[in-house]
């Protein structure tokens, strides 16, 4: 009797699985511990080798934060880690997230100078618990 192997929906689910995983700063050792598995189960439910069974994958949404539709439907886009860049997208995120909201700001205003989206307007910053009121100048050519 062949062995059933996991098809289209299981490695959709072992994406979003590891998707969620990183967006929450852990490593599969780590996340291996939360769920009651060692990290090369962990790694087998990531790349859809082992299937998750429903009362695993309950108990995987409460260690991720997540729901379980967000895990086993997902919102018809292609799990993130399936693109390229997005694994950096992720970690960017997790650091992100981390900040003060005042530092948030800061970096969000210090991306769009980068990407030339920057547009002039008086701001308060907030660094450092100072107030760095400041004018945005766009330079002229």
């Amino acid at each position: 009797m062949p062995t059933p192997r996991a098809g289209e929906i299981d490695l959709a689910i072992g994406k979003r699985i590891k998707e969620a995983r990183i967006a929450r700063g852990l490593n599969q050792q780590q996340f291996g511990e939360l769920i009651g598995v060692s990290y090369q189960q962990a790694h087998k439910y990531e790349k859809g080798i082992n299937r998750v069974a429903a009362s695993r994958l309950v108990k995987i949404a409460a260690a991720l934060q997540v729901s379980v539709e967000d895990l086993a439907v997902g919102d018809g886009a292609p799990p993130a880690t399936d693109r390229p860049g997005d694994r950096m997208r992720l970690e960017v995120n997790k650091r992100f997230v981390k900040l003060p909201t005042q530092q948030q700001r800061f970096v969000l205003m210090f991306l769009k100078g980068l990407a030339g989206e920057l547009e002039p307007e008086t701001t308060t910053m907030g660094i450092g618990g100072q107030d760095n009121s400041a004018t945005l100048i766009e330079d002229s050519p």
